[in-house]
């Protein structure tokens, strides 16, 4: 390195011995020096960084000559090639040489923001990486370190849809499987019309997903799978199937059917709307409590049900396990009673014994009243024991195989009808139905009174009325305590509860009447007659909080009158009814949206007051506050993007990459412009050399391979 502050000082009249002396120093100073393009130089006339004696101007690492003649002590010096130096010595006559000075030109690529118009410096001249080939930052990066990459500023699960970007859902982490995946581009079948708001499933796009129960390809109610893409009951919509009724009986358990036994008949585990019904007793015993199945309708705190609405189906307010669903509100029968309930019956009738095949217990004549005709627990098969045998038959009925045929389905003996009765709610609260005084039974003539398969079966065998037939009912119910149970009819009447006898109205009769009542801990009292007191006290082995079975058998023999009166009272079972509740902020799979109460204003992207969808980003129409709307709104250049707004687009004065170039603005194009479609012209870098403007264009090499400088004109040459 040259000596700091002599700058080609002249030497005038030196003595020999003192130049010699400052020859070698200057000598030695050259070889403690390493020569190159940019720094020191050698002495006397072979070059100019920092000279000494009379060598050439003061050097630094961009100035000084590269291999240029300097001046000489006693010759003077040659003009230096590259740039400016310093003054030359002047002994022996020669004139001042000039040193050289390498000083290349601020331009984009250096790494440094040096020159008027550059906004960022990466270290190239390159587009596409947040910096453009004119040094101008791209959208979605920013480039705080010169030199150093640019940073894009897009971030995934922020709430902003930016870049390629089509989707953001999330202020959190995202993840997919909601409609935004990970890398938040919009998944095929959802709809995220407001930027950091939940997607929702596109229903009616035959897409399966979400919240939905079924999307069979349309928005249309009744077909089986609603406007909500909810499932209609009694319906089942296979995967890429049309949707269609389901048909409890047919073997085929589908759709919302807990079981399906290949018919319709109650009491036989399956019951005739494919729902399970309890199972009550031991293996031993017809006593004890009935095993409840969560979507029998039977609400039953004690094995942990929230809720029991009937059904198996999630997403209707009370789940598959029957827990409470968030979204709904969910009251049982027991908050809000029905007006009538009804129940099952099973009807079998016979052949008038009076007919050559006929049964010989029907058609009996009356009377007569007697006890103990069947045992006081049910059978195995959960039916009526008879208590004699064929030897010993009990009295008006003729044996036990007989008997044995009553409540059982024998071929060529009886036939089958499964029917309903409904039990009215009354002033006092319980649910009845009295044959005497309610339709339709009271309007029948000759006389009125029970009468269910007139017409029917083996036909009213030339009599007003088919008497001759038996009636099976069973109900299940939640022991609460304080339950009542009011029967009357004719002929026969047994009443069972768990399994043991509690009302024996047997034989062949005018009206009889029976009750029995329940207390809190499971005993019960009865007795017989028209306004009876019940008295006594019998162990039904009931606790408080289990499911147990009332069956009524009765059966018609003798062709005269039929009553039948059913009342219950605290007998009523614990269903679940849920409904949506609306304005609670979740969406449930019967509202299409809901925002809240305060929020369900109807605004656009937003959800009506009924939770209704109000007109939507994604809604394929242009609605006021939308700048466009194609039904995805998913661009991310030149169309429609995310929030129903133009996306970016060529001419918003913002460099998008990959699909610009540049973007000015204006885009007049010429040299060093930008292109209407922002794309570069003609520029220095470009690596063509534009006769008018430049000398040299080594592209991204200019001003790094020595040959060719960051403005275009050769290394070397001024």
């Amino acid at each position: 390195m040259g000596l700091v502050g002599v700058r080609g000082l002249g030497i005038i009249g030196m003595s020999a011995r003192r130049f010699s002396i400052l020859a070698i120093a200057a000598a030695a100073l050259a070889c403690s020096s390493v020569p190159n393009d940019k720094g020191d130089g050698a002495l006397d006339g072979s070059g100019g960084g920092d000279g000494v004696v009379a060598s050439g101007g003061s050097g630094t690492d961009a100035t000084g000559g590269s291999n240029a003649s300097g001046g000489s002590a006693t010759s003077g010096g040659s003009s230096g090639v590259i740039v400016v130096g310093g003054s030359g010595g002047t002994e022996g006559g020669g004139a001042a040489g000039t040193g050289g000075d390498d000083t290349d030109p601020a331009y984009c690529g250096d790494g440094l923001i040096n020159h008027a118009g550059e906004v960022c410096d990466d270290g190239n001249a390159q587009s596409g990486d947040g910096c453009t080939a004119t040094c101008q930052i791209e959208a979605n990066f920013a480039c705080p370190t010169p030199g150093m990459p640019c940073v894009s500023t897009i971030r995934c699960g922020d709430g902003r849809v930016e870049g390629n970007e089509t989707c953001d859902d999330t202020t959190h982490t995202p993840a997919s499987g909601d409609g935004c995946d990970e890398q938040c581009q919009l998944e095929p079948g959802y709809v995220c019309p407001v930027p950091g708001a939940a997607c929702r499933p596109l229903c009616g796009d035959a897409l399966l997903l979400g919240r939905e129960q079924c999307d069979d390809g349309n928005t249309t109610t009744g077909d089986g799978c609603d406007d909500n893409c909810a499932l209609e009951p009694g319906w089942v919509c296979p995967l890429g199937e049309p949707c269609r009724m389901t048909v409890c009986g047919d073997g085929t358990q589908e759709g919302s059917e807990q079981c399906d036994d290949g018919n319709t008949h109650p009491y036989d585990g399956c019951a005739p709307d494919c729902t399970k019904e309890p199972t009550c007793g031991t293996d031993t015993s017809p006593v004890g409590k009935c095993v409840s199945t969560c979507g029998d309708g039977i609400l039953l705190a004690s094995d942990g049900e929230e809720c029991d609405d009937g059904n198996a189906v999630s997403s209707d307010g009370c789940s598959a396990d029957c827990k409470l669903e968030a979204g709904y509100q969910c009251t049982t029968v027991l908050d809000n009673p029905p007006d009538s309930v009804d129940l099952p019956i099973v009807i079998r009738d016979f052949k008038n014994g009076d007919d050559t095949d006929g049964h010989p217990d029907f058609a009996t004549e009356c009377c007569g009243t007697p006890t103990g005709v069947v045992e006081p627990l049910l059978g195995a098969d959960r039916k009526p024991v008879y208590a004699g045998t064929d030897a010993t038959p009990m009295p008006t009925t003729t044996g036990k195989t007989n008997f044995d045929q009553w409540y059982r389905d024998v071929d060529t003996v009886n036939m089958r009808f499964d029917q309903t009765i409904t039990l009215a709610h009354t002033a006092t609260g319980a649910y009845s139905m009295n044959s005497a005084t309610d339709a339709p039974w009271a309007q029948l003539t000759s006389p009125a009174g029970f009468f269910p398969i007139d017409d029917m079966g083996f036909g009213n065998e030339d009599l007003s009325h088919n008497y001759s037939f038996t009636s099976e009912l069973r109900y299940w119910f939640e022991f609460k305590g304080n339950e009542v149970l009011n029967f009357s009819g004719d002929d026969d009447v047994w009443v069972f509860l768990n399994g043991q006898l509690a009302v024996d109205l047997g034989g062949v009769h005018a009206r009889e009447y029976g009750t029995v009542a329940l207390d809190a801990m499971g005993h019960g009292q009865s007795c017989t007659g028209q306004s009876c007191t019940p008295a006594g006290d019998t162990d039904f082995g009931l606790e408080v909080g289990n499911i147990y079975e009332t069956v009524v058998f009765q059966a018609e023999r003798n062709p005269r009158d039929s009553n039948y009166w059913l009342t219950l009272t605290n007998f009523l079972a614990g269903k679940s009814q849920c409904t949506p509740v609306c304005g609670d902020g979740v969406v449930t799979a019967n509202e299409a949206c809901d925002l809240g109460a305060a929020n369900n204003m109807g605004a656009e992207g937003g959800c009506n007051p009924d939770c209704t969808l109000a007109a939507y980003c994604g809604d394929g129409h242009v609605d006021p506050g939308e700048v466009c709307d194609d039904g995805s709104n998913t661009s991310t250049y030149g169309g429609c993007a995310a929030g129903c707004v133009l996306g970016p687009t060529c001419g918003d004065g913002v460099v998008q990459a990959p699909f610009e170039e540049c973007d000015d603005g204006m885009n007049a194009g010429g040299y060093g412009g930008c292109d209407p479609d922002c794309q570069y012209g003609p520029r220095c870098g470009d690596g063509t050399v534009d006769a008018a403007h430049e000398q040299c264009d080594d592209g991204s090499q200019n001003g790094k391979d020595g040959v060719c400088r960051g403005d275009c004109t050769p290394q070397g040459v001024r």
